[in-house]
């Protein structure tokens, strides 16, 4: 489950005192994505990001190229 946040750190830092531990904090271009162990919500993928413009494909093709 993925959802689109404003402030990474305050909704990851909101998520992680509930007991979710985070595994990955990826960038991909300026697209952010932080992963929380699936183990800890009872197998459930629980995902945040955080981009500019209307949608995830959007902010990827919008982010600068390596």
């Amino acid at each position: 489950i993925h959802f689109r946040v404003d402030d990474m750190d305050a909704a990851k830092a909101h998520v992680a005192a509930t007991g979710l531990r985070v595994v990955a904090d990826l960038m991909a271009g300026t697209v952010r994505e932080v992963i929380f162990d699936p183990r800890d919500g009872g197998g459930v993928r629980f995902c945040l990001v955080q981009y500019e413009g209307r949608s995830f494909a959007e902010a990827l093709l919008a982010s600068p190229r390596p």
